[in-house]
């Protein structure tokens, strides 16, 4: 069961405050007990002591309730588990080529186990105690504090007041966009180097792309030559 509440709030230039609690509770999740533990402190008995060897207590098997038999283990819908958080973000939407985002979260989380399956050791409740005493606490993927910071900035486009600026920005453009071409294009020319090399054309080999073939350097003045990859030839052996 998950519940929240939130304020939001415009605190000014574009930015937006929103401070909320967050819950969930989970209800008859599944743990594992074991039914036949060895007792606490049953090796120090006088009882349990082995005859054959003076000092040595007996084999666990022979110290539980169920003799001869090791862990008896049975899977429950037992426990519960809750999730507490304060969480705020302060968000600034998209406007003058600007836009960020801050995000806090103060939480807790208890529980009994760390797994709500039943199928692993993690599901394993302590019996030496009772295990509403003895396990409830942080659950081991508790975390008090997650800090998360986001933002973006875009270069403005080129005007025509100052030149210099409108050069500047247009070669800054032409390199992001120019940057993204090349990648792509080398990673299609590493996609025909891993099929080639599983293909049946293993006699050949596959040589690396010249620097003619790749697109050109982000200070050229054309963006469509960018975009004008060439296919990957086969070298002969």
């Amino acid at each position: 069961m998950n519940f929240s509440l939130s304020i939001q709030r415009n605190i000014g230039f574009g930015t937006l405050l929103d401070v909320g609690y967050t819950g969930a509770l989970g209800r008859h999740l599944w743990w594992r007990r074991n039914l036949n533990p060895v007792p606490l402190g049953a090796n120090f008995l006088p009882s349990s002591a082995d005859p054959t060897q003076p000092g040595r207590p007996l084999l666990a098997a022979f110290l539980r309730p169920m003799l001869g038999y090791a862990d008896v283990n049975i899977i429950e819908n037992n426990y519960t588990s809750n999730y507490n958080s304060m969480q705020t973000v302060v968000r600034r939407r998209f406007a003058r080529n600007f836009q960020f985002g801050v995000a806090w979260t103060w939480s807790k989380t208890l529980t009994f186990v760390d797994e709500d399956q039943g199928l692993s050791a993690a599901a394993n409740v302590e019996t030496l105690v009772h295990p509403r005493v003895w396990n409830y606490s942080l659950a081991s993927f508790d975390r008090t504090h997650v800090f998360t910071l986001n933002y973006l900035y875009t270069l403005p486009r080129p005007g025509r007041r100052s030149m210099n600026i409108c050069r500047s920005s247009r070669r800054l453009h032409e390199w992001r966009r120019c940057k993204r071409e090349r990648l792509r294009h080398m990673l299609r020319w590493l996609w025909r180097e891993l099929k080639l090399a599983a293909s049946p054309l293993r006699g050949r080999h596959l040589s690396a792309p010249p620097a003619a073939h790749l697109p050109p350097h982000p200070g050229h003045s054309s963006v469509n030559k960018c975009r004008n990859s060439r296919r990957v030839r086969l070298a002969r052996a």
